[in-house]
């Protein structure tokens, strides 16, 4: 699969010390994206198994962190990679533009292993920020669902 990169402990994107992974896409062309900089670095190759091994060999990851980008832009590769988080013990957070979902069961399947999240909601320019779980969230049209 590809993806942009993995930046490790993070602390602000989810309600524990994770590690972000970036999705290697995004087309929701949200207005003044703090984003948009991650679509101009280059796209690396990488398995599955390979990704978890980068999370869990920093000792501080507790789980990872799927943003950056639009992770439903390779919704395959993010179920994969879900499932393999959660089987390897990595609370999981996911972040999306989308407003609503159709897969609630991935995360449904995933929660009875490890805490999971979802962040719904494109980012809004000009909207006040609002915080969840501990999460400052760009916009207030944004939400965290924990299952």
């Amino acid at each position: 699969m590809k993806i942009k990169g993995f930046e490790h402990e993070r602390s602000q994107d989810a309600p524990f010390m994770g590690c972000l992974v970036i999705a290697n896409d995004c087309r929701n062309n949200c207005r003044n994206c703090f984003n948009q900089h991650l679509k101009n670095k280059p796209s690396i190759d990488i398995s599955v198994e390979d990704l978890i091994a980068e999370v869990k060999s920093n000792p501080f990851n507790q789980g990872v962190i799927f943003g950056g980008l639009e992770w439903y832009n390779q919704k395959d590769d993010l179920y994969k990679l879900m499932r393999a988080a959660a089987d390897a013990g990595l609370k999981i957070m996911v972040y999306t533009g989308k407003t609503t979902i159709d897969d609630k069961m991935i995360f449904e399947e995933c929660a009875k292993k490890v805490d999971t999240y979802l962040k719904l909601g494109p980012y809004i320019d000009n909207l006040p920020s609002t915080v969840m779980y501990g999460i400052t969230l760009a916009s207030n049209n944004q939400s965290i669902i924990k299952f």
